[in-house]
């Protein structure tokens, strides 16, 4: 289990595939270049994931090794350290503890991860809604498959979706009460 304390992060929203207020726009002036690991040598190959969950009724962290998009749980949140910045991803079935957790937790990631390795504890925090990752953060992810994440089945909006239907195919019938005013 990972075990995070203390720091502060800056935190931005990326905009789906990084475009115009995206992933850089998003940074409040703090692009890549300006804070990059990979100018050190950090790559892509080095990037970690880490898993939080609250299934056992604690907010619990968990880093998985050799990650692929298919650790990225959607019942869960996951933080991803990409060297120059941390991604929050939120699954669309994340709870509110985790969704609410996540950004204290990457707080103290970056600042455990600035004394031992040196980078800068002010870490760009950028959160990342499941089904609109950016270009940068697939990257991170052998052999990305969108079509991965559109295959994603919710029930619940399933079963909303099948009664609206039914409703919609009903047709209106308006019937006369007796002794009702019109």
């Amino acid at each position: 289990r990972a075990d995070f304390s203390g720091g502060k992060a800056d935190y931005a929203k990326a905009a789906p595939g990084g475009g115009k207020g995206g992933l850089l726009g998003g940074l409040r002036g703090r692009g890549l270049a300006a804070n990059s690991a990979y100018a050190s040598g950090y790559s892509p190959d080095d990037a970690r994931l880490f898993h939080v969950t609250d299934r056992t009724g604690v907010v619990k962290v968990e880093e998985i090794l050799n990650f692929a998009q298919d650790d990225l749980d959607p019942d869960d949140v996951s933080i991803v350290d990409a060297g120059s910045v941390l991604y929050l991803w939120i699954g669309m079935g994340a709870s509110e503890a985790e969704k609410a957790k996540a950004p204290e937790l990457a707080d103290k990631f970056a600042a455990k991860s600035s004394a031992q390795s040196g980078r800068s504890a002010q870490l760009p925090v950028v959160r990342i809604e499941a089904g609109r990752e950016p270009a940068h953060f697939k990257a991170l992810f052998h052999g990305w498959s969108d079509e991965k994440v559109a295959l994603f089945y919710d029930p619940y909006e399933a079963r909303l979706l099948a009664e609206k239907q039914v409703r919609r195919s009903r047709p209106s019938v308006v019937t006369a009460v007796p002794g009702a005013r019109r």
